[in-house]
């Protein structure tokens, strides 16, 4: 019986039968349906408090009597303000799975299948299906990237260390930069600095490019078989590696694989010899001849001094896929950061990626990909990206005051839905890049609000990337002011923000919980200032790992409530990290939070605290 033509149910009923029917959506593709930990995770999206009680009724198609499964769903996240996501893990030993959702509203039972909703059970051919879980189909990242801590270098502004620089004239060290600027930073200068760095609790150095190239930020390569001699040599770079690896960090370079600098020799022989070059079809040319006085060829950003790669040509494809396995081999670089990722065919990426993992399964592969990045995130192509609508959603509540406690917990659980759980915790989530304005100018140097945007960087799901000179308190608008030199003179740092980085990373370390732990947003609705949300366990892990509470007051004032929701595990919880250290306090009771704060907090046990 079709729910829509009943005359066994009242208005009420039936208005909320149709709109459960319009709400409800699923499709047998990521993140709706994904494999993780030799399980599918399925989920179903339904209108807010239009279902309950939904379970996922599962089977092998070939043994349905033998293998049938009743799997129950569990609350996962918000989707948008008048949707949520239930999410189940479902297990078949023969990895095939057949599938339709079982849900109650009110006290009626319906099944929602690729029929639609229904009162009838659906015909087996009819319900969702993933035939098979396949081994090379699974997404696969390096294990040791899960909850990483990453620290992002400028080379040009980092230090200057004992190496001739052939540039003459070089801008006064903490003067302000400009588009032009050469402050003299190189790659021995990161080197005497891996000290510092370390103490960061970094598990990854990425470096913006450090390939030949005429800019200062050598986003414009004109060799990519060579180290731009303003950061060094080749074997500097090889001295850096090993050193960074002795201080167990590994090093992921900048890839600019979308486009080249117009200096580069193929260019600069396609300008020269137009369609009788040989390159001829290695750029986009819009008209003949090639001229860059007039921008006659697809470039990036509409600049003319970044021509574009055509990466579906597939010369242009083994030439740039062999750069990166030239560096890997002969230094030992662990990964590649890739610029402009978005604006390269998807096939070029899957190749990358063949032939990256074929000899370096280890490795990690982060997309500049600025928007949500599910096509590129499936297991064929990146480990991860480089998260910035967590970086948009962070500054318009900590630092714009643009939005509220509320549509803050809807952006992140945007980023939540929209991937599948087992990729967060390799985004690489941060406040600033060389991209962006720095954090303590986003938040008007008001070292409260900072000191919020980090806590929450730190402790939500995913892994915090730093950008050199933010863990001082450096400022800085949009680029070039963004990319200022970084100040070594102790009186010239922040010294408390400086405390606040290295006490959070180390926090990371000691519990595993914050670096891949589940992550759930909890006692909503009680401030337009407050956000919370508890790290669990994940069910494999050592059973004396315990959960984690983590809450933000935004609020001017202290906010008082009661420690109480369902998804908080039961307990006794005392502050290990904010303003109220060793305050104990178990669910059920009241706390304050002080203003302006922003608490960690570990569940001790099971009796309540005095």
């Amino acid at each position: 019986m079709n729910p829509k033509e009943s005359n066994d149910i009242d208005d009420d009923t039936r208005k909320n039968v149709y709109l459960l029917r319009l709400s409800l959506f699923h499709e047998s593709v990521e993140p709706y349906a994904y494999a993780s930990n030799g399980c599918l995770t399925v989920r179903l999206r339904a209108g807010r408090d239009l279902a309950k009680c939904v379970s996922v009724v599962h089977w092998d198609k070939f043994l349905p009597k033998k293998t049938t499964q009743v799997t129950v769903a569990d609350f996962y996240a918000l989707d948008g303000s008048n949707h949520v996501i239930f999410q189940a893990s479902l297990s078949q030993p023969s990895k095939r799975f057949r599938y339709y959702f079982s849900l109650l509203q009110g006290n009626e039972e319906y099944y929602f299948s690729r029929e639609g909703l229904s009162t009838t059970l659906p015909h087996p051919d009819r319900c969702f299906e993933v035939p098979y879980l396949g081994e090379s189909d699974l997404f696969s990242p390096p294990r040791w990237a899960a909850g990483s801590v990453c620290y992002e270098v400028f080379p040009d502004r980092f230090f200057r260390g004992h190496y001739l620089s052939p540039r003459k004239k070089l801008a006064p060290w903490g003067t302000k930069p400009q588009r032009n600027s050469y402050f003299g930073g190189n790659l021995r200068g990161i080197m005497d600095k891996l000290d510092y760095i370390s103490s960061l609790g970094v598990d990854v150095l990425y470096l913006t490019p450090i390939f030949r190239a005429k800019s200062n930020h050598k986003y414009d390569t004109t060799d990519y078989y060579a180290i731009d001699p303003d950061f060094g040599t080749e074997e500097d770079l090889r001295q850096l590696v090993t050193a960074c690896h002795a201080q167990g960090i590994r090093l992921i370079l900048d890839a600019v694989f979308n486009h080249m600098g117009d200096q580069h020799a193929i260019f600069r022989d396609i300008v020269a010899h137009g369609t009788e070059s040989p390159y001829a079809d290695w750029i986009y040319p819009i008209t003949w001849p090639v001229d860059p006085s007039r921008r006659t060829y697809e470039t990036f950003a509409y600049t003319p001094k970044m021509p574009k790669w055509r990466t579906a040509n597939t010369e242009v494809e083994q030439y740039l896929i062999h750069v990166a396995e030239y560096w890997m081999e002969r230094t030992g670089v662990d990964g590649w950061r890739l610029d402009v990722a978005d604006e390269v065919e998807h096939a070029f990426w899957r190749h990358f990626r063949e032939r990256i993992k074929g000899r370096y399964p280890e490795a990690l592969i982060c997309g500049e990909v600025w928007q949500f990045a599910m096509p590129w995130l499936r297991g064929e192509q990146f480990d991860t990206v480089m998260n910035y609508p967590f970086t948009s959603a962070v500054h318009d509540w900590l630092c714009k005051n643009l939005i509220d406690a509320q549509e803050f917990d809807q952006r992140i659980e945007q980023i939540r839905t929209q991937y599948p759980e087992d990729r967060l915790p390799y985004l690489w989530n941060l406040l600033g890049s060389h991209d962006t304005i720095r954090i303590m100018s986003a938040c008007e140097s008001n070292i409260q609000q900072v000191s919020l945007a980090l806590f929450f960087q730190f402790t939500c799901f995913g892994s915090p990337m730093v950008y050199y000179g933010d863990d001082i308190g450096l400022t800085g608008g949009g680029d070039p002011e963004c990319r200022g030199t970084m100040m070594w003179d102790p009186q010239e740092q922040n010294v408390q923000l400086l405390a606040q980085y290295r006490t959070l990373s180390a926090l990371r370390k000691k519990y595993a919980v914050i670096r891949s732990g589940a992550y759930r947003p909890i006692l909503r609705d009680i401030s337009t200032q407050l956000y919370s949300y508890v790290r669990i366990p994940e069910a494999h892990r050592d059973a004396s790992e315990q959960p984690l509470l983590c809450m933000i007051n935004n609020g001017a004032d202290p906010l008082a409530l009661t420690l109480s929701d369902e998804t908080l595990p039961d307990g006794t919880y005392q502050c290990i990290y904010g303003d109220i250290l060793q305050r104990a306090v178990c669910t059920g009771q009241s706390l304050t939070l002080p203003a302006k704060s922003g608490n960690l907090f570990i569940r001790t046990g099971d009796k309540y605290a005095n």
